[in-house]
This record gives C-alpha cells, sequence and structure tokens, in this order.
C-alpha cells in the first residue's frame, strides 16, 4: 500500500536515497556512475532556471561526477547522512542553457566535469560555475518545469 507524500517529502526521500547509495560506495572504496542523480532525482524537483540566451541544453549546476566524489570525501571525513542530503539538496540542481553556452562551459573553459579553481565545495554558491562561464540562469516561471 503506497502513501501520499508532498513533493517537498518526495524531493527530501530522492536526496536521502541518493546519499545512502554515496555512502555505500564510499564506504566500498567505488565510485558510481554519475548518472545515479538522473535515476533518482525527477528533473522537475531539482530544475532552478534557463539561460538567458535560451535553452538547448539540459545542464547540472554542479557537474555530478564532481559532486559525486565531493559527497563521498565529506562521507569519508565523518560527515553524516544528513548532513550530506543539505549539501545535496543545495548542489543538485538542473538548468537549461544554449549549446553555444555549453561548448564554452565544457569545452573552453574545461569545466565539463570540475569546478571553478577558486570555487570549494559546501561554501561556493550553486551557480558559481555558470557564473564564472558568463551564463546568467533566471529562474523558472510559476509552472515551469525542465
Amino acid at each position: 500500500m503506497s502513501q501520499v507524500f508532498s513533493p517537498a517529502e518526495l524531493k527530501a526521500r530522492a536526496l536521502r536515497r541518493i546519499a545512502i547509495v554515496l555512502q555505500e560506495h564510499a564506504e566500498e572504496g567505488r565510485a558510481p556512475h554519475s548518472r545515479i542523480f538522473e535515476t533518482l532525482m525527477p528533473d522537475p524537483w531539482i530544475y532552478v532556471g534557463v539561460s538567458r540566451n535560451g535553452p538547448g541544453w539540459r545542464e547540472h549546476i554542479v557537474p555530478c561526477a564532481y559532486l559525486a566524489r565531493e559527497c563521498m570525501r565529506e562521507f569519508r571525513e565523518g560527515r553524516t547522512l544528513d548532513e550530506v542530503c543539505v549539501l545535496l539538496d543545495r548542489y543538485l540542481g538542473l538548468a537549461h542553457i544554449s549549446r553555444e553556452e555549453r561548448v564554452h562551459l565544457d569545452f573552453k573553459l574545461k569545466y565539463r566535469d570540475r569546478m571553478p579553481p577558486s570555487w570549494v565545495f559546501g561554501i561556493g554558491h550553486p551557480l558559481g560555475r555558470l557564473t564564472e562561464a558568463g551564463i546568467t540562469i533566471e529562474a523558472p516561471s510559476s509552472g515551469q518545469i525542465g
């Protein structure tokens, strides 16, 4: 028998599920596939907006491979499941950017799977990578989903 959950509860449950997977991978000393986020977290729950230059490319605000590595490091350093859930909630986001912006971000700046050198996990602004690339994200209008 299934229960009824609010959208906020569903997102919190998905964040916890992701954190558990990352914690277990950290304990086992292996890295998960970066697609784990897409499997466990529906896009609309983490959609933050669209570039001023329009859509064309689906982009995680913090690269998934980077986010997974950093969360696993946090677990190895003794962070709790709840603490990592807070980090995931802050940094797991999705925006739509133009294809030209994607080329600039991933290939010219080489930020495909990393953050800018001055950016610090746990402190840095979630949109820091996109901001550094000159990409401005506008919040979605009411009812708009990724």
